[in-house]
């Protein structure tokens, strides 16, 4: 008999230098026996199905390999069941990946104030433009997909507008760059301009030119490009009539640009210069967020839309139930999706840190406001989103 455990023990009555240890059982072909030396304890685990066979594939012991059992050859892989990725755990699978060793572009010596902007083509080509601020013009290199730099090109800019301020640049899968800038001259009262340069898919650059010419504060620039290189841009302005800052947009292409067009809508309010959004859609649909503070602290969210042949819907103010503190609208951040549904994200950082999300469907509109993350620290550490190739909105806080 065995124990409660299934553990049977027995010893042997004679000493010997080796044992033969077999087992059988009614209902079970008997196993051949199993030599053991002596002088050790040996442990021989037997593991029995049910006595009636009751069991898929049934027909092992007694050699019926009708029943889907296989005797030789190589079992095909099949999938039994899919998990999500929780992130708990991870594997590597194939060989670990190597790393060739890192290429030197030809940058000159850096002085105070150097940047770059770099960013890859549909074709596997690097873009690198560097520039110093103060400057006086842009540098280039190409990194070919083989890991080889073009020599360095030098865009002069015209004395009157030299980099005053951090670059912005976008970059276009077919290899066409647009770089933004401010240039500031005269004092005490600056006069600051909006400049533009492009880089063409031939590789030849545009003439600097200057887009907006009468500013007097600095202001982030927030652009986005259509398909065509139809830019978009938005700017905050300090109104002479009541010192606000107002939001500005100009769209265009290269030496054609329109009328700058105010956007904000109460002029002793104060638009954020920083929390400002704009994106287009894949029907062309231009969406813009921005935030106006006005007296006591109280902040509106407004939304507006552009459609693909420049009509302008009303402007909307969205969630008015989050507007009454000093951060009720913080790190917003937005992105479209390939059925042209537009997703808002932004934090609440009164007492400790919450992340909600907002969504406009394509077919239904708004739907109903949701809180996504809270952390009982200030910030939620700067989440990153995107769209994955199935549509699916992924959100990863840092």
């Amino acid at each position: 008999e065995s124990d409660i455990n299934g553990f049977f023990g027995g010893y042997a009555e004679t000493a010997s230098k080796s044992y033969d240890i077999g087992w059988n059982k009614t209902g079970y072909t008997d196993l051949p026996s199993t030599i053991f030396a002596g002088g050790t304890n040996a442990q021989y685990g037997i593991v029995m199905p049910p006595a009636n066979n009751i069991i898929p594939d049934w027909g092992f012991e007694s050699s019926d390999w009708g029943n889907g059992w296989q005797q030789g050859g190589t079992l095909p892989a099949t999938i039994t069941d899919t998990l999500f990725h929780t992130g708990q755990y991870a594997a590597l699978l194939g060989q670990p990946p190597t790393f060739t060793e890192g290429i030197v572009p030809n940058v000159p010596d850096a002085p105070d104030g150097f940047g770059y902007h770099f960013d890859v083509d549909k074709t596997g080509a690097g873009h690198m433009v560097f520039f110093h601020v103060p400057g006086d013009g842009f540098f280039y290199q190409q990194l070919s997909p083989e890991g080889s730099w073009s020599t360095v090109e030098f865009i002069q800019l015209p004395l009157d507008l030299s980099i005053d301020n951090r670059p912005t640049a976008h970059f276009e899968d077919n290899g066409r760059i647009h770089l933004f800038w401010l240039t500031s001259s005269g004092s005490p009262n600056y006069n600051i301009t909006i400049n533009y340069v492009q880089r063409k898919e031939d590789g030849q650059w545009t003439m600097p030119e200057i887009i907006v010419n009468d500013l007097t504060l600095f202001t982030p620039l927030h652009t986005t490009i259509e398909s065509d290189g139809t830019i978009h841009l938005l700017y905050t302005k300090r109104l002479s009539t009541t010192s606000m800052n107002a939001l500005y947009y100009v769209t265009g292409k290269s030496n054609s640009w329109s009328t700058p067009q105010k956007l904000s809508l109460d002029d002793y309010s104060f638009v954020d210069s920083y929390e400002i959004g704009l994106q287009t859609s894949s029907n062309g649909t231009l969406h813009i967020i921005w935030i106006e503070i006005g007296l006591g602290g109280i902040h509106k969210l407004y939304y507006q839309e552009r459609s693909s042949n420049g009509d302008w819907q009303s402007p909307e103010r969205l969630i008015p139930q989050f507007s009454n503190g000093e951060h009720h609208f913080y790190h917003i951040n937005m992105l479209t999706d390939q059925e042209d549904n537009f997703h808002i994200f932004w934090e609440n950082q009164d007492d400790s840190s919450v992340l909600y999300y907002l969504e406009k469907r394509a077919i239904d509109g708004w739907q109903t406001p949701l809180q996504l993350l809270s952390s009982e620290f200030q910030y939620v550490l700067w989440p990153q989103y995107t769209i994955s190739q199935n549509n699916e909105l992924i959100v990863v806080p840092q």
